[in-house]
């Protein structure tokens, strides 16, 4: 007879016991299992009581508790686990205390407070003023060399070392930089994401000339950000989430190539900030060569040209060679198909089918499916290959309940391209629910017929709004449906959660369509048609490129950039929200502008309607910087929505708060004399 590990207590007994136990079927067995589950829930207990004595291993309710023992001040605003913590600006107090008031401790308190990437930079060091002769400075001189690109390739930057004139304006609002008690902290709000030998896109007309984005158009490449080693140390270029430099990346990679210690590195062999493979071999480091491909020019045989700040490759390619890419492109946050931590979602579901190859390998997968009768499956594709799909038919949900129909989803870390060559006809029976799940749709949109009552459900995924984008990142056909439906027998639900899509049309009928959507973007595409036409819509954490069509609106935390009209005003209600000037809407609570408009002479309404349209630092899908709020956005939008944060998509990253939190905690540890600015660099 034997035992199993987790049967601690019942291998105590003595040999005798357990036979006399085995002989009478074992009740003293099961006995011992039930205070077995006792004593390990004791055990673990006892362990996370171990845990929690540590900053470093303690659970997150645990941080404020331990802050206050350090005396770190509480008056922060709660924190997001789920977006950042706490814990780094606990477990580092000691560190800030004792190096307090130096640029250091700035730029390190900055990070950890945020969770962005900071820079702390003395800009009264930067003033081109008549020196003291008991104090020259030789490598601060009042006039910028032409002859040295180098710097000037960086002016204006936050890495700009180029002397600047004195200017009077207070560094605290944000718009004064090089005053005498001026010291900025400059943050990146942008993370770098990352893909993994996805397949480069092939221009055409353009023999061996190819682009990193799967979509086809220009991408910036990102550098990931890296940890500094020591908390006296200030950040550069390698230690932020930004653009890549095609000077910074050329000097070190002529110096890797003449065998000299280079000063960076970008190109280091654990993490090279981007690779191309051919044939899945990495093209090494003798033949790339960063170039300006601004104008297609293909270099001769044996060297590969990039171009980091386009997303562009050349080189004389091999009929049939495969070509494949590893880099970071910029983004706000983990919103559309990416890839990212989507581990929870993964998780659910049992075992799926692994899906992986490209080509045809899905629509192989989806006819095994129906010939093994259509059960409950999840289809899980495992490579960020560019897959071709079939019509699909769904039919309803076994018994079990909360498990899909059908489930087609990328693994964990994942992003695969369904390229449709036509409309993604999916048929969706009584009761059926088809889930489709970290995602990027490109070529055309998802037709949607629903027989009887029947969930279609989108998370992390992208509908490229306007079906595809040119080099240039236009979208190629502006008026095109991502997800449409002409009706059917039943009542279709769409859900969109944490998903980037095109135009949404459904039947508009309360009875027939809702559409329920949750920290997404749905974007036009700068078409005149609408972007959301449906019968009953539900949106919270939503931004609106276009205008809105629908019977019954519920919306909350939601930004609409163009007209919005209900039918039915009597149902529903709008909250926290922007609704443009002339919407026809049910009833509103603190929504702009019509809040900022109340008491307001009719004849000044115009003028005060004018100032609180929101700003973006891009609308274009493909941008780092898409449908990210502009610093000079009002706050009337940025700190507007139900939980004082921005209005919108992005309303979980808690901004202001962070940024509210950074000058509360600066108080602390600014030097005694100096003003401290906060400027976002991204």
């Amino acid at each position: 007879m034997t035992t199993s590990r987790r049967e601690q207590l019942y291998a105590l007994l003595p040999g005798f016991y357990r036979l006399r136990d085995a002989a009478q079927g074992e009740p003293l067995r099961a006995l011992l299992a039930v205070m077995e589950e006792q004593l390990r829930a004791v055990e673990q207990d006892i362990t996370t009581l171990h845990d929690n004595w540590f900053i470093e291993t303690c659970e997150e309710w645990v941080v404020p508790y331990i802050g206050e023992l350090l005396g770190v001040r509480s008056s922060l605003h709660p924190v997001n686990p789920g977006t950042y913590s706490q814990r780094a600006y606990v477990a580092n107090t000691l560190a800030y205390r004792r190096r307090k008031g130096t640029a250091a401790v700035m730029e390190q308190l900055a990070q950890d407070v945020t969770g962005w990437p900071a820079r702390a930079v003395e800009y009264f060091q930067r003033l081109a003023i008549t020196q003291h002769l008991s104090h020259p400075r030789p490598g601060n001189v009042a006039l910028a060399s032409v002859r040295d690109s180098a710097p000037l390739e960086l002016l204006g930057g936050p890495f700009d070392p180029v002397p600047h004139t004195v200017e009077v304006r207070r560094a605290e609002s944000g718009r004064g930089r090089y005053n005498l008690p001026s010291v900025g902290l400059l943050l990146w709000r942008l993370e770098a994401y990352p893909v993994e030998e996805a397949p480069a896109t092939p221009v055409a007309g353009v023999p061996g000339g190819f682009r990193f984005s799967q979509l086809g158009h220009d991408l910036p490449l990102f550098n990931p950000a890296t940890a500094e080693a020591d908390i006296s140390h200030l950040a550069s270029e390698e230690n932020v989430a930004g653009p890549l430099r095609r000077r910074a990346l050329d000097a070190e990679l002529v110096a890797r190539q003449q065998g000299l210690a280079p000063r960076s590195g970008y190109f280091d062999v654990d993490q090279p900030v981007f690779q191309v493979l051919r044939d899945g071999v990495p093209v090494p480091l003798s033949e790339l060569a960063i170039s300006n491909l601004a104008q297609w020019r293909v270099p001769p045989a044996g060297r590969v040209a990039v171009d980091p700040v386009l997303g562009r490759i050349a080189f004389p390619a091999e009929p049939g060679q495969r070509v494949t890419v590893s880099y970071h492109y910029g983004f706000s946050a983990d919103v559309g198909g990416g890839m990212y931590d989507r581990s929870q979602e993964v998780r659910d579901g049992g075992t799926p089918v692994r899906v992986q190859g490209g080509g045809t390998k899905l629509q192989d997968a989806l006819a095994a499916w129906v010939a093994a009768g259509r059960q409950p499956t999840v289809l899980e594709i495992a490579d960020n290959e560019a897959y071709t799909v079939a019509d699909v038919s769904v039919p309803g949900v076994a018994a079990t309940a909360g498990v899909p129909s059908l489930e087609i989803r990328a693994a964990d870390g994942k992003r695969p391209l369904l390229r449709l060559s036509a409309p993604w006809a999916l048929t969706l029976a009584e009761a059926s629910w088809l889930r489709l799940s970290g995602l990027l749709v490109s070529g055309q949109g998802l037709e949607v017929e629903a027989t009887g009552d029947a969930v279609l459900e989108l998370r992390h995924c992208t509908l490229v709004p306007g079906f595809s984008l040119g080099g240039d990142g236009q979208p190629v056909t502006p008026e095109a449906l991502s997800v449409s439906s002409a009706g059917g027998a039943g009542r279709l639900e769409l859900r969109l959660v944490r998903c980037i899509s095109g135009r949404l049309s459904l039947p508009r009928s309360a009875d027939a369509t809702t559409v329920v959507v949750r920290d997404s973007i749905l974007d036009g595409a700068g078409g005149a048609a609408h972007v959301l036409s449906a019968g009953t819509a539900d949106l919270e954490r939503t931004t609106v490129f276009g205008s809105t069509d629908v019977v019954v609106l519920e919306a909350s935390d939601t930004l609409f950039t163009g007209a919005v009209t209900v039918q039915r005003l009597q149902l529903g209600c709008v909250r926290f929200s922007y609704v443009p000037p002339g919407s026809i809407v049910p009833r509103s609570y603190r929504c702009q502008p019509e809040l900022a408009s109340r008491g307001v002479p009719e004849a000044e309404q115009p003028a005060v309607w004018a100032r609180l349209r929101p700003s973006f630092v891009s609308t274009r899908y493909g941008q780092p910087g898409y449908a990210q709020l502009e610093q000079g956005c009002p706050d009337a939008l940025r700190r507007g929505a139900s939980n004082e944060s921005e209005m919108g998509v992005f309303q979980y990253l808690l901004q202001p708060q962070r940024e509210a939190n950074l000058r509360a905690a600066l108080e602390e540890y600014q030097p005694v004399g100096l003003e401290a600015g906060i400027f976002y660099v991204t």
